[in-house]
């Protein structure tokens, strides 16, 4: 089973719509401009259960890649510390995107394919 929204997102800003889409191994949040009707930015969340990475486009400063540092380490300074983002290394981009292929298949195709399109592009592969 994939993502599924989850509704009554709390809206931050009156000119964007907040979107939330969320499974077992990944989430997708969204804004989307609601004079436009575009997707402004999104954050793509995956290997939640393992070792957390975000895949974060916006549309001015484009696509930016980090592992999440849920701070449940025992070797970490402050053991119990809330989660942060934090820079990594190589991303496996055909994991990526079989992940999002995968846990992609329930939510809207216009979303769907404009996410997949940005994380195709950002691999260097051509948008479909």
């Amino acid at each position: 089973m994939g993502m599924r929204e989850v509704h009554h997102v709390k809206q931050d800003d009156r000119s964007v719509l907040a979107r939330w889409f969320t499974g077992a191994e990944c989430e997708l949040h969204l804004w989307v401009h609601r004079a436009t009707n575009e997707i402004v930015r999104f954050q793509f969340c995956f290997d939640r259960h393992r070792d957390e990475h975000i895949l974060e486009w916006d549309s001015k400063r484009g696509m930016r890649y980090a592992a999440i540092d849920d701070g449940e380490s025992e070797e970490a300074m402050h053991p119990k510390s809330s989660p942060i983002v934090v820079a990594d290394g190589e991303l496996d981009w055909e994991h990526v995107l079989a992940v999002y292929e995968a846990e992609s298949s329930e939510v809207e195709e216009s979303i769907r394919r404009f996410v997949r399109n940005r994380l195709r592009e950002a691999r260097g592969y051509t948008p479909e």
